[in-house]
């Protein structure tokens, strides 16, 4: 619709922004009592929600979603980006690797490997407070959809 090329971002790009400069943690700190405040994940409201995650680890806050939150709910990041943690994790262009080794240093995709499955990155809605952080890294094949999935597009300026 644009007449401009767009695609996913690579796996560096995204942990780049997402930090947007930080060192701690989360880009808000390294507080997961704050994590209420400025993401959206597992917490009291969506265990209060959803009988199948009680159990399970969550943020001691009420972000008050129980599902994902309308985009631009939570305080964007010293770059001014919004909603890189937590809400939906972000499908990559990299293909899904155990760790760092061979990584590309100049913030390009890894496309070389095993590409049956695709690397996510920054946790969802259900995700455990220790999983919506910048570098927390999933993934699955492409063709498998979920709802604590999304993504987000990049264009290259010239």
């Amino acid at each position: 619709m644009t007449d401009r090329p767009y695609r996913l971002l690579s796996e560096a790009e995204l942990e780049y922004a997402a930090r947007a400069g930080s060192t701690t943690r989360y880009y808000f700190g390294k507080n997961e009592s704050d994590m209420c405040r400025y993401s959206n994940g597992l917490d009291e409201t969506a265990k209060a929600a959803i009988p199948a995650v009680r159990d399970r680890n969550a943020a001691s806050c009420k972000d008050g979603f129980a599902f994902t939150s309308p985009v631009g709910t939570f305080p964007a990041n010293a770059f001014g980006l919004a909603d890189m943690l937590g809400n939906a994790s972000t499908w990559v262009a990299d293909c899904q690797k155990d760790s760092y080794t061979g990584a590309p240093s100049d913030s390009s995709a890894v496309v070389s490997g095993d590409y049956a499955r695709r690397a996510l990155r920054g946790g969802s809605w259900i995700g455990i407070p220790q999983g919506l952080r910048s570098a927390y890294r999933s993934g699955y094949a492409p063709a498998q959809r979920f709802s604590l999935n999304g993504l987000r597009v990049a264009r290259t300026l010239r």
